[in-house]
């Protein structure tokens, strides 16, 4: 099966808000779709710390286009996930991860500053290493 681009990926996906910045130019393909894992650790974490559990457990962070490929036909529209496998580093140096959320208006595909911590509730997208 041939991979979607990132737009085909967004249109698929239905979502009510999409960030202005998650286009192709700032989240280039990286290379063949792998199967998504959910992990949540329970826990609110900086990006490292979640980075590195990751690892711990055997898998990396997963891509946009892994994230957008699994939440086609595995998201509910609700929970948090976080794909960390994905950075963009905006004009002014800062860099952002994709995550899906929800709001009243529906279902969101924004970006979030990594430096933030992550709430309790978000979940990481996760990719089991070879």
């Amino acid at each position: 099966m041939k991979a979607l681009t990132l737009s085909q990926l967004i249109k698929a996906n239905k979502f009510t808000y999409v960030n202005k910045d998650i286009i192709t130019k700032n989240f280039p393909p990286q290379g063949k779709i792998e199967e998504v894992e959910l992990i949540d650790f329970k826990k609110a974490l900086t990006t490292d710390e979640a980075i590195k559990l990751l690892a711990e457990q055997g898998f990396r962070p997963a891509t946009i286009y892994e994230l957008l490929t699994w939440s086609q036909k595995n998201w509910n529209g609700k929970d948090w996930i976080v794909a960390l496998g994905s950075v963009w580093r905006s004009a002014d140096g800062d860099r952002y991860v994709v995550c899906l959320g929800s709001d009243a208006s529906g279902r969101d595909l924004s970006l979030r500053w990594v430096e933030d911590d992550w709430d309790v509730f978000c979940r990481f997208a996760a990719v089991k290493k070879g």
